[in-house]
């Protein structure tokens, strides 16, 4: 009898070690998980169920990508748990990282690299600096995804000899923003917590020395972003971008936003993409037609008169849609 309360003892002992070393560093890893479970029998559970909770709750913090997969994996830390009433879908033999991990986990391991090379800079080989400030990239990320990076990484180019591009014309913010993408696969607009048409207050360090630069950047609203997000990706041939800026845009105005806002965005659009680039000047157009209560307006009046290629395309618009004059 000594040796059987001797033995659970020890047990608990070893499982409370192994799982302060858990919780401590951090370890959500299945694999980990997996080889503490079946280094004991599963009836050892019983003896203590703050374990099966704790592992539980470890299994639960973005290990797997499906509802299904933990208790698929892990039967025994979830007797309880009814079965699925649809069947998840049928791997392939053999691939069982995608059975443990969910469809998903390799994009999302690749995608959670990008983002640390993103936030720590570790084995960057190009920098892109704009206004002054630098931001060390990767060629290896960048290039495959613009043609004009890539030509400029390429031959005897001066960027390619010094590992340096600038990007004097462009907007400090939305270049920010550009570089987010290339690690994110996504980009978020500013949030504007400051009364409209003043500047914000940057404060950053861009020479890497140690010393605060003080710097303005205008702010923008969410239509003006995504217009000045999709000609910046038009001038460098990052189609992903462009499109993702297209569909953020089309979104936006299906919410609510200021007149002024979105006469704003229109202007930047004609001022700032080709007339064969029909993306967003179509998504203008089409809001334009769809909000024709702007037309009556004296500041949408007075966009048009500027912009007569807007003019000129919000007419054949209409022309299309209208089956007769009144």
């Amino acid at each position: 009898m000594w040796d059987t309360r001797f033995q659970k003892k020890k047990v608990y002992l070893e499982w409370e070690r192994i799982f302060s070393t858990f919780e401590n560093s951090r370890l959500r890893k299945q694999k980990a998980i997996r080889a503490v479970v079946q280094r004991y029998d599963p009836i050892v559970l019983l003896y203590n169920p703050d374990v099966v909770k704790t592992l539980q709750a470890l299994l639960k913090e973005n290990i797997f990508q499906n509802s299904w997969a933990a208790p698929r994996a892990f039967p025994e830390l979830f007797p309880s748990e009814a079965k699925p009433d649809t069947a998840p879908p049928q791997q392939p033999a053999g691939s069982t990282t995608q059975a443990v991990f969910g469809m998903d986990g390799p994009s999302k391991e690749l995608l959670t690299s990008f983002k640390q090379l993103y936030a720590r800079g570790e084995y960057a080989d190009l920098v892109i600096t704009c206004h002054g400030k630098q931001h060390q990239v990767h060629k290896a990320i960048v290039c495959p995804r613009s043609d004009f990076f890539a030509a400029a990484c390429r031959g005897d180019m001066k960027e390619a000899r010094t590992g340096i591009i600038d990007l004097p014309d462009d907007d400090p913010q939305v270049v920010d923003m550009m570089v987010y993408y290339f690690y994110h696969l996504d980009y978020s607009t500013p949030p504007l917590h400051i009364i409209k048409g003043k500047e914000v207050t940057d404060q950053m360090d861009t020479h890497g020395d140690g010393d605060d630069v003080t710097a303005s950047r205008p702010c923008y609203s969410d239509l003006v972003v995504h217009a000045k997000i999709y000609a910046l990706a038009g001038k460098y041939f990052i189609g992903g971008l462009k499109a993702l800026a297209l569909q953020k845009f089309e979104a936006a105005t299906q919410k609510h936003w200021a007149p002024g806002d979105f006469l704003e965005a229109a202007q930047e659009v004609y001022t700032s993409t080709l007339d064969s680039d029909r993306g967003l000047r179509d998504a203008i157009v089409k809001t334009l037609f769809e909000h024709r209560d702007l037309l009556v307006q004296e500041n949408t009046r007075g966009v048009l008169k500027r912009l007569d290629t807007l003019t000129y395309d919000l007419l054949m618009y209409v022309n299309q849609k209208v089956t007769h004059w009144r």
